[in-house]
């Protein structure tokens, strides 16, 4: 598994991950980079209770995913839940995406976890389902930081 494990990869890995939110509809100036940039910074650190893989292809970060343990608010198991990850769109199509997914398969084992989490595309859910995964709720967000014009 590729970690990042310096600061020009930090670097690189903030940009990516800029990219990745805005391409996931999420608009450039509700974005704090200043967060995304202390996040990866974290990444350095070897903490166990976070997981992120990083491909790199001829020393270019290509994808990348994050991921962290989270007890149940409800239950008494431990969750692992992905949490963001994105793949540049001339090496999607390969795979990236299962080899990430197995990756953070394999840590949550590795760490407990009794639940997986992830959230995918509706385009995913059919690869995700013949992997073992089952859709159980949708996600729907509502962006109440915008006034309504009457």
């Amino acid at each position: 598994m590729s970690k990042i494990s310096n600061l020009r990869q930090a670097d690189e890995l903030v940009e990516l991950a800029m990219v990745a939110f805005t391409e996931n509809d999420i608009p450039a100036d509700k974005i704090n980079e200043h967060k995304v940039r202390k996040v990866v910074l974290q990444l350095l650190e070897d903490n166990p209770q976070i997981f992120h893989y990083v491909e790199i292809i001829d020393d270019e970060i290509v994808a990348f995913s994050m991921g962290h343990l989270k007890e149940g608010a409800f239950d008494n198991r431990l969750y692992a839940v992905l949490a963001t990850g994105y793949v540049k769109p001339k090496h999607r199509g390969f795979t990236i995406v299962d080899t990430m997914r197995e990756e953070f398969e394999k840590w949550a084992k590795e760490h407990g976890a009794d639940i997986i989490s992830v959230a995918f595309p509706t385009s995913m859910q059919k690869p995700m389902r013949a992997r073992g995964y089952e859709a159980q709720e949708s996600l729907y967000v509502k962006d109440i930081s915008v006034k309504e014009v009457a």
